[in-house]
């Protein structure tokens, strides 16, 4: 076990940004506390957890679709030009984002909560609700996750 930082991610705001991974470690980021309510307009006073609401997203403009909305998302962005041999490498060989310098992981965590594998190039952690930037203005409320660093 190594250090653990409490990060609040509130429902009302788009990416946070949780934390700086340096090169060979790896985070597990896990569910603490709290409720948030997403699109109550539509959903009423519903408070869910980081696994959000019954409802799966299929508009495209929401940050990622065929997940639950309101669930809480993670977003890794990391340098485009690496060389590794690690797990990571697996699940981005096939990602394309253009001509950015940078490349983006994005997925959901749900109360088990999602493990950030070590590699050798640092990464950046960033945190949210599954909402469409648009609406995000009447969300209500904060989940507090704890990120195990190791």
């Amino acid at each position: 076990m190594g250090a653990i930082i409490s990060k609040k991610v509130v429902a009302f705001e788009t990416w946070q940004k949780a934390l700086t991974i340096h090169p060979g470690y790896s985070v597990y980021i896990h569910y603490k506390e709290g409720l948030w309510n997403i699109n109550p307009g539509k959903h009423g006073p519903e408070m869910y957890g980081p696994e959000g609401g019954p409802v799966i997203t299929e508009n495209p403009k929401y940050p990622m679709i065929g997940v639950n909305e309101g669930c809480l998302l993670g977003r890794v962005i990391f340098p485009k030009n690496y060389e590794s041999n690690n797990s990571l490498d697996l699940l981005l060989k096939d990602l394309d984002e253009g001509n950015n310098e940078n490349e983006i992981l994005m997925f959901p965590i749900n109360r088990d909560g999602f493990l950030v594998p070590k590699t050798d190039f640092p990464k950046t952690l960033y945190l949210r609700c599954n909402d469409i930037d648009s609406g995000i203005f009447d969300n209500e409320g904060e989940l507090v996750m704890e990120l195990e660093i190791w």
